[in-house]
């Protein structure tokens, strides 16, 4: 298996492609798992979810975002902080941007997403990237390859790699093709 969950010729296992689609409250999480510790709390996904002002099933998705950056860990619903998630919050804004650029894109999808982004001259429209999803990964549903689809826009747009417009994502700093 590779650092980043997929094992070479397999597809992408549907729990290794986040669904929290606002990577700034998957941070959130991580500070919250670290700060609820240092009080001496456990932190389930249930006080996950109500500090961030989620629903029970969402706070279950921020804190499985978080553990796929490697932010925290979980065991028996209690989450701790890592050594990266230490270092990731204590950054500066600047550093924390690079430093999770570099995480997410090491994450298999984000990889495959990323390559067939360059690959296609800079851009994909929506559809074609639901077809990787559909392809590359163990997502059974198209509605899970749908809302997949839109986390994976959406971590990708607030680290600024790429920008959208209508129905076509662009690689920022590549024209697309006309």
């Amino acid at each position: 298996m590779t650092q980043t969950g997929r094992i070479e010729g397999l597809r992408i296992p549907s729990r290794d492609i986040p669904q929290a689609d606002l990577l700034d409250d998957v941070l959130a999480c991580a500070r919250i798992v670290s700060n609820g510790i240092m009080q001496g709390q456990t932190m389930s996904y249930q006080r996950i979810a109500t500090a961030l002002r989620k629903t029970e099933r969402q706070g279950r998705y921020y804190r499985r975002a978080a553990e796929i950056l490697g932010l925290i860990l979980s065991s028996k619903n209690s989450s701790r902080i890592t050594p990266l998630g230490r270092r990731v919050l204590s950054a500066d804004d600047e550093h924390r941007r690079a430093m999770l650029t570099e995480i997410v894109s090491g994450l298999a999808i984000f990889q495959t997403i990323l390559r067939a982004l360059r690959e296609s001259g800079g851009s994909l429209n929506k559809d074609e990237i639901e077809e990787l999803l559909e392809s590359e990964t163990l997502l059974g549903t198209k509605e899970m390859r749908r809302r997949r689809r839109t986390t994976i826009i959406s971590w990708l747009n607030s680290l600024r790699l790429v920008r959208e417009s209508d129905d076509i994502i662009s690689l920022r700093g590549i024209r697309p093709k006309l």
